[in-house]
């Protein structure tokens, strides 16, 4: 291989051969092959190369394929080719050129903020979280995202909108936001259109960009009309923590128009020094004086929450002949006090006896904020290390049901149920859905059209129409996604880990579960035990018929001797048998077998006596290691336990024993290994 010739942005190779003159050439080196290999910031591929001057003498054929990021000049030389007394020199004429290497772009753009007195865009709904994927090449500049969003009739966005760029290997640089405003009368922002461009440079692709955009609140416009015409709680919320908070309530009006508001939970309302006598004094109210609309439009009243360790309900009224007629708005309107939320958690099942190692407790309380998110990194309050111990309460034999089933390890209160609605809702709390299976009353609604400071419960429930309390009338599209939780707000995942001991008579449940957020209310989340655990018997021993079928298969069940599991195997043309076993749980047929209960008490006596021929051998793989095993199996004659001892490292032994497995004493190091042989022996 010689040097590299550079062309079109590609290099390729040179070969060269010694061959002996009058040698056939094609009889030493059939081929010759030439690498094409891209500079940097390009690609070369195979369809793009041709050979040009196909006539040249010596050459046969040239063929190009792809090799990963290079291409393969395949050149394949006449046969024969008789080697001249000079050096020959075969210049291939090739077609092609490198390309510009494509650059992708790959991110998430996040919308959250204010929906509220918004026009919802079905491009644009908030929050929302969509992914964006945009290629290709230096220098250019691609638009990939275009977003609206438009303030109500009558209000206006009362700041700018907050973009930021964030995340792995985020070039800020490369990203262009164009934003298009539109505004009113006023000079109010009622607006904005966002175009996101990125321009191209000759990096690598970069994964993980983020793009986050707050919408900012709106406010209502200034409309001159004679009358009180709506409110704003500045901030948005009306949720208030248990600490106690100033929130101020903004009504607006025409001025010199007059009203009143009114608390139903004392005297907590401040109007300033309007009305005051005393300047700098604080005068409480729990009804206003009569305001006065001044000159701005609008009027400001404090609401002065105080702390409080349980939640409270703040009820709050304006009245007045001035005020427009229907409101606009909830009137009375509320505020919600929040304390610290508790959510229980428990564990139950019939005739289990349960025990909690936090300690030894049957449930534990995990106390956080309302409405508010733990740091899940740091705080114990996203932490829920459930461990229980489950017995039966008489001693009874547990065995665990299917954990990747449907349905397992079922919660009480943490049911969720997405569906959609059949039409559109317009100024009601009627609300029609698809399904209404699973919604229960007491539910909590939601959907993105609904302001997280609203709580809509579920008060009925007729066919599959839901009517909902606790909020203000809605109005949705005629296909909305919603939602219908129990948990109150909170969100948290309950994942359920369970293991029996070696005697089937204990399991322990563990987690570890997350809490994501807390919600505004306690609740009870309470394990159903008979989800996770089928309770068996410890007596009562049942003599089952077992008719095996025309291609055999295996029945498992708890023997009555040992009160373990044992597993008997039949094959093809066996006959029918009777086993012992005990009444719970029942025993479990596969393949062809059938299982029946006969009535009849029984004992060992009516084990199957059919002989099977058993490999046993003691080998571990690990230390440290016993001396021997004790394997215990049941003789086919005598229908009794008998025991023998297998040597570390000893030849495999064959033992003739029932169908029913024999059982090896593990001494850390898995024990013996027993292998079925034969569905037949002499014993």
């Amino acid at each position: 291989m010689a040097d590299q010739t550079i062309i079109n942005n590609y290099t390729v190779s040179q070969v060269t051969y010694s061959v002996t003159a009058g040698t056939n050439v094609a009889l030493q080196h059939a081929t010759a092959i030439l690498i094409i290999s891209p500079l940097s910031g390009y690609v070369v591929v195979a369809e793009d190369f041709s050979w040009v001057n196909t006539t040249l003498a010596n050459i046969d054929t040239v063929v190009f394929t792809q090799d990963g990021t290079d291409v393969r000049c395949i050149v394949t030389f006449d046969n024969p080719f008789a080697m001249p007394a000079a050096t020959t020199i075969l210049a291939l004429c090739i077609s092609g050129s490198a390309k510009i290497s494509t650059v992708q772009v790959v991110g998430t753009y996040n919308a959250t903020g204010s929906s509220t007195n918004m026009t919802i865009d079905q491009e644009s709904p908030i929050p929302e979280t969509i992914s964006y994927d945009v290629s290709g090449t230096a220098p250019m500049a691609v638009m990939f995202l275009e977003k609206t969003y438009t303030a109500a009739s009558g209000y206006f966005f009362v700041e700018d909108f907050n973009i930021e760029y964030t995340g792995f290997n985020m070039v800020v640089e490369n990203y262009n936001c164009v934003e298009t405003k539109t505004y009113d009368a006023n000079n109010k922002l009622t607006a904005i259109n966002l175009k996101f461009y990125y321009t191209f440079t000759n990096e690598a692709s970069i994964y993980g960009n983020n793009i986050n955009v707050t919408i900012p609140a709106t406010e209502a416009t200034y409309v001159s009309v004679n009358k009180i015409r709506n409110y704003s709680l500045l901030g948005g919320s009306n949720l208030v923590g248990e600490s106690g908070e100033v929130k101020t309530v903004r009504v607006y009006g025409n001025p010199t128009t007059t009203f009143t508001m009114a608390s139903a939970n004392g005297a907590i309302l401040d109007i300033g020094n309007v009305v005051d006598t005393v300047f700098d004094a604080i005068q409480f109210y729990s009804t206003t004086p009569t305001i006065t609309m001044p000159a701005t439009g609008y009027f400001d009243i404090n609401i002065y929450i105080p702390e409080s360790s349980s939640s409270v309900t703040y009820t709050f009224t304006l009245a007045g002949g001035n005020l427009i007629s229907p409101f606009p708005q909830p009137n009375p309107f509320y505020i919600y006090q929040k304390a610290k939320v508790n959510l229980t958690f428990t564990a139950s099942g019939a005739n289990m006896i349960v025990s909690n190692v936090l300690p030894s407790q049957t449930s534990f309380v995990k106390t956080f904020n309302a409405n508010s998110q733990p740091n899940n990194s740091i705080s114990t309050a996203s932490q829920v290390n459930y461990n229980f111990k489950v017995t039966g309460n008489t001693g009874q034999l547990l065995t665990l049901n299917n954990q990747d089933g449907a349905g397992y390890a079922t919660w009480s209160n943490l049911i969720d149920v997405d569906t959609q609605t059949t039409g559109a809702v317009t100024n009601s709390l009627i609300i029609p859905v698809q399904s209404a299976a699973g919604i229960t009353t007491g539910m909590r609604f939601s959907t993105t059209y609904v302001s997280l400071s609203d709580v809509y419960t579920v008060a009925s429930i007729s066919s599959n129409n839901i009517t909902l309390a606790g909020g203000p009338n809605l109005t949705l599209p005629s296909v909305t996604n919603v939602s219908f939780s129990n948990r109150a707000g909170s969100e948290l995942t309950l994942p359920v880990t369970a293991v029996l001991n070696d005697a089937a008579t204990e399991a322990t449940i563990t987690g570890p579960g997350t809490i994501q957020a807390y919600g505004d209310s306690d609740v009870t989340f309470n394990l159903d035990l008979t989800s996770v655990i089928t309770l068996g018997s410890a007596n009562g021993c049942v003599e089952y018929d077992i008719v095996v079928g025309n291609a055999g298969g295996t029945v498992k069940y708890y023997d009555c001797v040992t009160k373990t599991k044992r597993v008997i195997y039949t094959n093809k043309g066996n006959n029918n048998f009777s086993i012992c076993a005990l009444a719970t749980p029942a025993p479990v047929v596969s393949g062809t077998m059938t299982s029946t209960a006969n009535g009849d008490t029984c004992d060992a006596t009516g084990v199957d006596q059919t002989c099977a021929t058993w490999t046993i051998q003691y080998n571990p793989a690990t230390t440290p290691r016993a001396k021997q095993v004790a394997v215990t199996y049941v003789n086919c004659e005598t229908l009794a336990e008998e025991t023998i001892n297998i040597g570390v490292l000893s030849a495999a032994i064959t033992q003739c024993a029932t169908r029913q497995t024999p059982v090896s004493v593990d001494p850390g190091d898995g024990g013996a290994t027993i292998t079925l042989t034969n569905l037949n022996c002499t014993p």
